[in-house]
């Protein structure tokens, strides 16, 4: 039963799961430093795995022993075997080391928490209620607000998220991102948070450049690297849209497709 749990848990702690709610990062309370909760984090992934582990092995050697096979089977199984997506070691594969594969699985857990906080600036999430909030087409903020009146973290009035390499907005999605972070865990350590996202962008989603400030970084995943990993983790059947002024992009922006109206092209 446990293992049968583990793995429908393990499945709705992302997206594109239907029954999914919020990041397991977000799960974790009390700690402001998000370096610490992601710690937490990991060592919950690593005591969960390894339960599994435990137990998957204790059902091979009751199988074993019941059907005689000792001298064929043995119950032992890798870490691989242990079919989670937290599992670093299932999810990544190949033959990287123990530090390889934390450092992708850091990167993936900010990447997941970008992606989420770009949800809750659409209204499809919310920090104030688990589960979708908006996704029926032609939803609007006032469908939002029957469901959470004062939320912590509003979302856009239109749905328009400008992703531009440099600040010309005040609502875009990198000072947003920031306005989440600082919901999430508070004032007094933003800068460590922000630096601590950037650091881990930087390990895997995009290169590091020296002398960036850490909000830069942030910006430059949203506006060179984040609709990328969208389409991906969708299978190119994005929700936010992205619409762009052409190749020089002077103007691009997200749009969530459960919002788009008749109006939405000409508020962009």
């Amino acid at each position: 039963m446990m293992l049968v749990e583990s793995a429908r848990s393990d499945w709705d702690a992302f997206e594109t799961s239907w029954n999914f709610t919020r990041p397991l990062i977000l799960n974790i309370k009390s700690k402001p430093l998000l370096e610490k909760v992601v710690n937490t984090l990991r060592s919950q992934i690593q005591e969960t795995v390894l339960t599994l582990k435990k137990i998957e092995e204790e059902n091979n050697r009751i199988l074993i022993n019941a059907y005689g096979l000792q001298y064929e089977l043995t119950p032992e199984i890798s870490f691989k075997e242990i079919t989670l997506t937290c599992n670093p070691h299932y999810r990544y594969g190949g033959n990287r080391s123990e530090e390889e594969l934390e450092t992708l699985l850091q990167c993936d857990t900010l990447k997941e928490l970008v992606s989420y906080a770009i949800g809750c600036m659409m209204g499809r999430y919310s920090l104030d209620k688990p589960g979708l909030i908006l996704a029926s087409q032609g939803e609007t903020v006032r469908d939002y607000l029957a469901q959470i009146p004062e939320p912590s973290f509003a979302p856009d009035n239109n749905a328009i998220i400008p992703l531009t390499d440099q600040e010309w907005f005040p609502d875009d999605a990198t000072n947003r991102f920031r306005d989440f972070v600082r919901t999430v865990w508070g004032e007094e350590y933003l800068q460590e948070n922000l630096e601590f996202v950037a650091e881990s962008l930087c390990l895997h989603a995009i290169k590091p450049k020296k002398g960036e400030a850490a909000l830069e970084t942030i910006r430059r995943y949203l506006s060179t690297q984040f609709f990328k990993d969208h389409l991906r983790t969708y299978k190119k059947r994005p929700i936010y849209w992205l619409f762009s002024s052409g190749k020089q992009k002077a103007f691009e922006c997200l749009v969530y497709l459960h919002r788009y109206n008749e109006s939405t092209l000409a508020e962009m």
